[in-house]
C-alpha cells in the first residue's frame, strides 16, 4: 500500500488519467442526464472547488511558512516534489473549478453528453486533489506532532550537519 501511495505522490499526472478513466466509466455505466438541474449541479461542483482552493492556499502557506525543523528539512530535500504537488493542486483546483461555469456560460444544452462529461470530469479531478491535499496536511500534522514528542526526531545539531 505505501508503494502506491508513493506512487502517487511522485507523479502528479495519475490524477488526470484516473479522473479521466473514471469519468468515462462513469458516462458509460451511468449516462448522468444534467437536464433537470444543470446550471445547479455546475455551480455546485465549482463551489466545491471554490472551497478547496482556499483550504489548499492556506495548507500551503502553513507548511512552507512553518519554523519547524521537521518541515524545514523536508521543504530542503524534497522541494522539487513539493513544489510540482502544489503548483499542480493549486492550478488543477482552479482549472477545474471554472472549467463547470465556462461550460454553464456558453449556453450549450445541459442534455448534450458532453458537458455532463464536463461537470463529470471536473468534480472527479477536484475530489482527487481534494484527497492529495489531505496527504499534504497530514504532512504538516505529522511534523508538528513529531515536534512535540519528548525526543525531536532532528536536533539542531544533526540539522546543521544535514544542510
Amino acid at each position: 500500500m505505501k508503494r502506491v501511495k508513493y506512487f502517487w505522490i511522485e507523479k502528479v499526472w495519475v490524477d488526470g488519467v484516473l479522473g479521466f478513466l473514471l469519468t468515462l466509466t462513469v458516462l458509460y455505466c451511468w449516462h448522468p442526464s444534467l437536464e433537470s438541474d444543470c446550471s445547479g449541479v455546475q455551480t455546485d461542483v465549482s463551489s466545491i472547488g471554490g472551497l478547496l482552493f482556499a483550504a489548499a492556499t492556506f495548507i500551503c502557506s502553513a507548511m512552507y511558512q512553518s519554523d519547524n525543523p521537521v518541515l524545514r528539512y523536508a521543504r530542503e530535500r524534497y522541494s522539487k516534489t513539493m513544489v510540482r504537488n502544489w503548483k499542480n493542486i493549486l492550478s488543477r483546483i482552479l482549472i477545474f473549478s471554472i472549467l463547470p461555469i465556462a461550460v454553464k456560460l456558453t449556453h450549450f444544452q445541459c442534455s448534450d453528453i458532453w458537458v455532463s462529461g464536463i461537470t463529470t470530469l471536473a468534480f472527479i479531478v477536484i475530489v482527487l486533489k481534494g484527497m492529495r491535499l489531505l496527504l499534504m496536511m497530514n504532512y504538516l500534522f505529522l511534523g508538528e506532532e513529531m515536534m512535540n514528542m519528548k525526543k525531536p526526531v532532528v536536533t539542531e545539531d544533526e540539522w546543521n550537519k544535514m544542510k
